[in-house]
């Protein structure tokens, strides 16, 4: 942004980028799942943003990147941590870190100032980081499907349920012993099923997972798996013990499988345990095995409206309890509808702020007393696909509106701390399939909204936002050169 004029710098050409991340004047990108890129920022060069060092060759599934380090994990469920070397500042590996206890599962990595979170398939880790080398510091004995960090706080997902954790309230020392877990258990029956996908034209939107669900509500992750380009179809047959079940099968697009593609669960004897393929962006079947017909809801650990948790106080804790750390602030769901009647789409943390958007909805929490609390709740009549927020403002792009062209809307706080929508915004050149809001971000009084399908090649477009006198106007709109 030189002279408050937002230029394209430069454009790199990959064979597939599958991530970046940004931390302060340098650049990490993901090429495909065998090399990470770092570049860094540079005003005085003519392209603007230059190579920092070699490209790090790895198959990458995760990756983080702050001012001071570079982490991400590998398909061996390996992590490797770099750490800034030299007048140049370069990332030179400093700690290799064996995550085999995650298994093989997709991983997830946040990282904010000296902590750091790994989500693995059975587990979930939490770092600290100590005169520059990282030890673990809670391990929970479960997974998510997404963490963030920013702080000492942690907001993760499963399902359409949200959970807080406040890293302060869990201060147990590190256990002496990793935890091991044994998902089936080898001495009890089992009985077969068989999962079976058929792919539409677009396999690699497609993806699933497996949860056993125990007596207190708390699942684990058992199997997964995501199709790539050029596949057809899939199937994976297993053997599970009694028990429930929760498969959810997903589409990053957010428009299911198309017909003649579709999917279906069966058990040994032959029974259908589900089928389907027309949903948007992810479905999910309860099952019991031996099986037997699935209730039509399973009831949420917590149902709506009951909100407020109490994290965990340390005075709780006592170094002679249980070698595994407490997650008490995590036991019960933040967020959670019953049955799963309005599906969870987004959600985003800032401070003492949780915003979370479903289908019909927008909640914001407010971090009070110990605990987070609902201050406002607002019906929509769209569906909040990505959310942004700071101090007093919250942009939620809904990206599916008006047949896909899109619109993004704005919250503000009043001076009550009630949320209430100040401003919709639609382009005037925007095109019908844009997609505009599919990403959104906000950083001061600069809003910018990702619209990947806009452009007659749907080479996408980025729209930025300037508030000025209360209102958010047009600055900007790149474009690829």
């Amino acid at each position: 942004l030189p002279q408050d004029k937002w230029s394209h710098l430069k454009r790199i050409g990959l064979d597939k980028a599958s991530g970046c991340s940004v931390a302060g004047d340098r650049v990490v990108l993901q090429s495909g799942e065998s090399d990470l890129l770092l570049y860094r920022y540079q005003q005085q060069h003519p392209f603007g943003i230059v190579p920092l060092q070699d490209p790090i060759p790895a198959k990458v599934t995760s990756v983080a990147l702050s001012t001071d380090y570079l982490v991400y994990s590998d398909d061996t469920s390996t992590t490797m941590i770099y750490n800034q070397e030299g007048s140049n500042q370069t990332f030179v590996l400093s700690q290799r870190m064996d995550n085999s206890i995650f298994s093989t599962g997709k991983k997830d990595i946040s990282m904010d100032g000296d902590s750091l979170v790994i989500g693995g398939s059975n587990h979930t880790s939490i770092l600290t980081e100590h005169k520059g080398h990282w030890n673990n510091s809670i391990i929970l004995d479960r997974s998510f499907d997404d963490c963030q960090l920013t702080g000492r706080n942690i907001i993760a997902t499963v399902g359409n349920e949200v959970y807080y954790l406040d890293l302060e309230g869990c201060v147990q020392p590190t256990p002496t012993q990793m935890p091991t877990s044994s998902v089936i258990p080898t001495s009890s029956p089992c009985y077969g099923i068989e999962i079976a996908v058929v792919y539409d034209g677009y396999p690699s939107e497609t993806s699933w997972e497996l949860q056993a669900i125990d007596e207190l509500g708390n699942v684990d992750v058992i199997a997964t798996h995501k199709a790539a380009y050029g596949d057809d179809f899939h199937t994976e047959s297993m053997c599970l013990p009694e028990g429930e079940y929760n498969f959810t099968i997903y589409d990053s697009y957010g428009d299911g499988i198309f017909s003649p593609g579709h999917y279906n669960i069966t058990s040994s004897n032959g029974g259908l345990i589900a089928k389907g393929g027309d949903f948007r962006r992810n479905e999910t079947t309860m099952f019991v095995i031996p099986f037997s017909p699935a209730p039509s809801a399973k009831p949420s650990i917590s149902p709506f409206p009951s909100f407020s948790i109490s994290p965990t106080s340390p005075s709780s804790i006592s170094p002679s309890s249980s070698p595994r750390p407490s997650m008490t602030a995590m036991q019960t769901p933040l967020f959670g509808h019953e049955g799963h009647s309005s599906a969870l789409t987004s959600v985003v943390i800032h401070g003492d702020t949780a915003v979370v958007a479903s289908e019909t909805e927008i909640h914001f929490f407010s971090f009070i007393n110990g605990s987070f609390d609902l201050v406002t709740k607002i019906d929509i009549g769209y569906e909040g696909w990505d959310i942004a927020m700071n101090d007093n403002t919250v942009v939620v792009g809904s990206d599916w509106e008006n047949d896909w062209t899109g619109a993004i809307y704005i919250y503000e706080k009043d001076g009550n701390g009630v949320w209430k929508e100040t401003m919709k915004i639609v382009p005037n050149d925007i095109r019908q399939g844009a997609w505009f809001g599919w990403s959104v971000a906000i950083d001061g009084n600069v809003i910018v909204v990702g619209a990947f399908g806009d452009g007659e090649n749907m080479e996408g477009s980025v729209y930025v936002y300037r508030q000025d006198e209360g209102n958010w106007v047009q600055e900007a709109k790149l474009t690829p050169p």
